[in-house]
């Protein structure tokens, strides 16, 4: 289905480290795992050597996290897309940080074949570079006023402003006795959004 295999990416907690060790000396031994994330906190993994086998056979690589990171990682994800995962999660968010210079964007012909749906209508196959390019033109010729929702640089400056009136308005209407103060407009956003979901906050 695919002409490679993608990166393959070992993310362990530095007090859990069995499968990192054997990727890097070769040799697999039980490792004492003491890590917060319990789920990946394991002396002997039950699949750790086919683990380092792939591992190897791909390419990839071992990133090792520190507890703080993990959690840190964990208060991101709640506070920057509203999803609360557990500290095993998160770890694997925690690598994809710390090894984002690592990580490229493939140029487009190998970014594979696409298609555009909008409005029931699909488009003709083309290389997914072309379709992104459309779609940023599509949304610069039509959505400039809403450019702080798929902007990157702008939506992270939206975010960080004080909430509106109008937000902290729904809030306060929705969830009695919630303290909104210091809120952000990013905040206001994910708390509304769980509420207009059938959420709580």
């Amino acid at each position: 289905l695919i002409e490679r295999i993608p990166y393959i990416v070992c993310s362990q907690s530095q007090k859990s480290t069995a499968i990192s060790m054997a990727f890097e000396t070769g040799e697999f031994r039980s490792i004492s795992a003491t890590t917060r994330a319990d789920s990946i906190s394991v002396d002997i993994p039950a699949s750790g050597r086919m683990a380092v086998q792939y591992l190897k056979e791909y390419d990839g690589w071992c990133t090792q996290v520190t507890e703080k990171e993990i959690l840190d990682a964990q208060m991101s994800l709640v506070h920057d897309s509203g999803i609360f995962v557990e500290p095993a999660s998160s770890a694997a968010w925690a690598a994809l940080v710390k090894d984002k210079e690592k990580l490229i964007l493939l140029p487009q012909d190998e970014l594979g074949i696409t298609q555009i749906l909008a409005g029931g209508a699909r488009s003709e196959q083309m290389p997914m570079q072309n379709a992104l390019d459309i779609c940023y033109t599509w949304l610069c010729n039509h959505r400039e006023e809403q450019r702080y929702i798929w902007d990157a640089s702008q939506m992270e400056r939206w975010g960080r402003a004080p909430a509106s009136e109008k937000q902290l308005s729904i809030i306060q209407k929705r969830c009695k006795g919630f303290d909104t103060t210091g809120l952000t407009k990013g905040q206001a956003s994910q708390i509304m959004n769980r509420l207009f979901n059938g959420g709580k906050v």
